[in-house]
């Protein structure tokens, strides 16, 4: 069995993940680590989590919001919400990100972080966030984990908001849809999910 080494895409429960005690210390990467850029990536068993790209979006406006909640006793970004107070209008800035933030909206489409140079998907294994206890299950099993000795995944760092879908419109949507379109495309999310 190798070690497991996992891709942290941002918002795809990777504090959950490295929580779990799957991952050793030592082969924990710091976010934004791109595939092809693990040296002796072959010597581990790694694989990723993706996210259905409208989720993640407004899953990453409230983990921001939250950074900068004044109640908090560590406040990190607190501008944020001055310059952002609603979730259209961080949507609508996309190009004006900058700072921590623009890992979580435009440096990088999750398929950047699985992929080479010529788009060839180079983990061992990719999972998707809205299967991901199975997938986290599935992951420890494909790399010679026995049953009886499966870790289950602890659900930290969550957003708290309404449900995704409530957030979108057909404007808001087709801005995401674009900047990501290599994730909806290759990753197979639905354009029209949001519309479910």
């Amino acid at each position: 069995m190798k070690d497991f080494l996992f891709i942290a895409i941002t918002k795809t429960a990777g504090v959950s993940i490295e929580s779990s005690g799957l991952i050793k210390e030592s082969n924990k990467t710091i976010i934004p680590t791109l595939a092809k850029n693990i040296k002796n990536l072959d010597n581990f068993f790694s694989f990723a989590i993706v996210r259905n790209p409208y989720e993640k979006v407004l899953s990453s406006y409230f983990y921001w919001v939250k950074m900068g909640d004044p109640t908090r006793k560590k406040r990190t970004f607190v501008d944020f919400t001055k310059k952002y107070p609603t979730f259209e209008s961080f949507v609508l800035d996309f190009h004006n990100t900058e700072g921590p933030e623009i890992y979580h909206t435009s440096k990088y489409t999750q398929w950047k972080f699985i992929t080479d140079d010529n788009n060839n998907v180079i983990v061992d294994f990719v999972g998707r966030f809205d299967n991901i206890e199975e997938d986290f299950k599935k992951v420890q099993l494909m790399n010679g984990v026995k049953e009886k000795d499966l870790i289950s995944l602890p659900h930290l760092n969550k957003s708290k908001h309404d449900f995704w879908k409530t957030y979108y419109n057909d404007d808001l949507a087709e801005i995401v849809y674009e900047k990501w379109e290599e994730d909806f495309i290759n990753l197979k999310f639905d354009k029209y999910s949001y519309k479910d």
